[in-house]
């Protein structure tokens, strides 16, 4: 089984589960609620979030960010300061 989307904890958002795409197994079933057990460890899920389908993983975009513009008085006074003999 994989699971259809993302997993995380309700309590702190930043604990992930498992992702979205990752192979977990059935470990128990009570009514609508899923004990699985990933990567990450046993995990409790809906029985909406998995799926017998294939789900791709979702694609990451990282974005370089652009390097802060320096005001020439500001680079002047830095190039003063370190050309300064103690």
């Amino acid at each position: 089984m994989t699971l259809a989307r993302t997993i995380r904890s309700t309590f702190d958002p930043a604990i992930t589960y498992g992702l979205q795409g990752d192979t977990v197994e059935i470990i128990s079933t009570h009514e609508n609620v899923l004990i699985v057990e990933g990567d990450k460890g046993r995990f409790s899920v809906m029985q909406d979030d998995v799926t017998a389908d294939f789900v791709e993983a979702p694609v990451e975009i990282i974005q370089e960010k652009e390097p802060k513009k320096v005001s020439v008085a500001a680079a002047k006074k830095k190039h003063q300061l370190q050309t300064q003999l103690f």
